[in-house]
């Protein structure tokens, strides 16, 4: 992993604690890719996916491609202009925050 990649990756792990405490990195091998745990937010990964994508713009792979293992993962690229990465990462927070009152709301 480079060393934009590698701050970028501390930058969204920081991002998420402060901001997103539900959702948490799952670090591995892939330089580009980091994959995010939704286990803790309301409601499923691959919908909290669809809704990001219709509702912010914001494209997240699911996880459910790779197994059992992947059912409650989303993946962002990070390998990306940090503008960018700061975009994302605002969408994100507030996609998560107005996914999981719609969730509620549904009940």
């Amino acid at each position: 992993m480079c060393n934009r990649e590698s701050r970028q990756v501390i930058d969204v792990v920081n991002f998420l604690k402060k901001k997103v405490p539900q959702i948490r990195p799952v670090f591995s091998l892939a330089a580009y890719l980091l994959w995010l745990d939704c286990r803790a937010m309301q409601g499923c990964a691959a919908e909290f996916a669809q809704y990001m994508k219709e509702h912010t713009v914001l494209y997240l792979s699911g996880g459910r491609q790779y197994g059992e293992n992947g059912y409650f993962l989303v993946g962002i690229n990070i390998a990306c202009p940090r503008s960018r990465l700061e975009d994302g990462m605002r969408r994100l927070a507030k996609g998560a925050r107005d996914y999981e009152e719609w969730v509620v709301a549904r009940c």
